[in-house]
């Protein structure tokens, strides 16, 4: 969770290649948690019911807000129950793809969050290599001559 996810992901891409798939992958790494996606999105989630496929869940609070560096803030999850209605608490497994399904990315992209950029070059990459076997992102770096 406190790796650096731009050293870390090189060398899983390298196993990825070494892997000789028939098809292009990538390595994207969250720094710390998943759920920081969500927090440059907090206000336009705020008070909106979490649907899912089992129904709809109370969301957070109208009054939830995150002030602060995305992805320096420890414990999101825990975060996310401190914001929702009394006796309700988040849970990954139910309410990931509901609040996933309410980030507004072009939101994330002007709050710069680092590790959804590098998501987003993942998957331009991915399609600039569709058919390459065994290609990977993030590249090898470039050798100096």
């Amino acid at each position: 969770e406190d790796g650096c996810p731009k050293t870390d992901a090189r060398p899983l891409a390298a196993r990825v290649r070494d892997l000789g798939l028939p098809f292009p992958a990538a390595v994207v790494l969250a720094y710390r948690e998943y759920e920081t996606l969500f927090l440059p999105c907090i206000e336009r989630i705020a008070g909106r019911p979490f649907e899912g496929p089992g129904g709809a869940r109370p969301g957070l609070r109208a009054d939830a807000r995150y002030d602060g560096d995305f992805e320096a803030k420890r414990g999101v999850k825990e975060w996310l129950t401190s914001q929702m209605h009394r006796g309700h608490a988040y849970k990954p497994t139910v309410d990931q793809l509901p609040l996933t399904q309410m980030v507004d990315f072009a939101v994330v992209r002007d709050k710069g969050l680092p590790w959804f950029g590098s998501l987003e070059n993942a998957l331009r990459f991915l399609a600039a290599n569709l058919g390459r076997a065994a290609a990977a992102y993030p590249p090898e770096p470039a050798r100096a001559p």
